[in-house]
């Protein structure tokens, strides 16, 4: 690795370690519920769904 790159990685003993399972209760309290996720991602879907209907034949 690069000086460049040891630059913009923090140092070993700074990093903390989380499980999963505290890693997904992170997650799930950020997001809400599978509905939030479905309304942030539907206005993607529809532009992909309009610009590129052949994308999915």
């Amino acid at each position: 690795m690069t000086d460049t790159a040891h630059a913009f990685l923090p140092a070993q003993e700074d990093l903390a370690l989380i499980s999963v399972a505290e890693a997904a209760r992170c997650t799930r309290g950020q997001t809400g519920s599978p509905l939030a996720g479905w309304v942030s991602f539907r206005p993607l879907w529809d532009d992909v769904v309009r610009t590129d209907p052949d994308l999915f034949a």
